[in-house]
């Protein structure tokens, strides 16, 4: 018997992350199969997390266009609640008036959730499968709406009083549009058997927001310094000073370490003999 969910908890999570802030890991996406004849069609019911209170993960983003036409990409640190150095431009290129750099460069918010798929006119073979759905704001402000009525997170991602999602993508020039989507009006039970499948199928979404996968405050800004040469002057100046800070910080963290670390005893000279045993992994 599957335990019932805590969307109680779930909500409070929510509001949590979302009073602190909110990568590359696309194992088991599903990608809409879309053309410009043919939209996309399938119905999708949304899923708990199996690891996290929070029934999605958020990420942001930066896209930004550098010196040589190309785009650097960068995970936001403000995901994981650090400081980010293009944040920090962002806000010197709005006080200078630079309001298209500043939107083009501007963070965007990506949500990943399980999904079991229902229906796939493309796919049929999708059909009782789970995958991880990346979604932005258009599906994220249909869902919030469902909760404001509905008064819970339940209505989407419950096995017994969810509501099935009707997943249809279309293409508007070079961009794939959303307006089609939405949710179906009443909520429906999933089969007990299928919704224990689904729940044992459900992929981990923490890994989306693994602090590993995020580089350190000096390595963007140091990178955004170098590929784009329109970066505010004043920004830069405070920048390198922070870059500097930072550094020198470490260096300083490193010699204390070093000056304190215990000097070696001649017990390390015995250090052939811990070696033999490393070798015999080996064998």
């Amino acid at each position: 018997m599957r335990a019932k969910n805590n969307w109680a908890k779930a909500e409070k999570a929510l509001k949590e992350k979302e009073a602190t802030t909110n990568v590359s890991y696309n194992t088991n996406l599903y990608v809409p199969q879309v053309s410009d004849e043919k939209p996309h069609k399938s119905v999708l019911r949304f899923l708990p997390s199996p690891d996290t209170d929070l029934p999605y993960q958020e990420t942001l983003t930066h896209y930004v266009t550098d010196d040589n036409g190309e785009k650097m990409v960068e995970n936001c640190p403000k995901t994981i609640g650090e400081n980010c150095p293009i944040c920090d431009a962002q806000n010197a290129l709005w006080q200078a008036g630079r309001e298209d750099t500043y939107r083009d460069r501007k963070k965007k918010s990506s949500y990943y959730s399980n999904v079991l798929v229902l229906e796939d006119e493309a796919n049929p073979a999708n059909v009782g499968k789970v995958f991880i759905l990346r979604f932005g704001y258009a599906i994220k402000n249909m869902m919030d709406k469902l909760v404001e009525e509905e008064g819970s997170l339940g209505v989407i991602f419950d096995y017994d009083e969810g509501t099935d999602f009707k997943f249809i993508v279309s293409k508007k020039g070079k961009w794939n549009n959303y307006d089609d989507c939405g949710f179906k009006r009443t909520s429906t039970a999933l089969d007990e058997e299928v919704a224990k499948k689904a729940d044992a199928d459900l992929h981990d979404l923490l890994g989306y927001t693994d602090p590993t996968k995020f580089r350190s405050y000096d390595e963007i800004a140091q990178d955004y310094q170098d590929r784009t040469s329109d970066a505010p002057s004043a920004w830069v100046k405070k920048n390198l000073a922070t870059t500097s800070a930072h550094s020198k910080q470490k260096e300083s963290s490193s010699e204390v370490k070093a000056e304190t670390a215990p000097t070696p005893t001649a017990v390390a000279e015995a250090e052939p003999a811990s070696s033999s045993f490393f070798d015999n992994l080996d064998d």
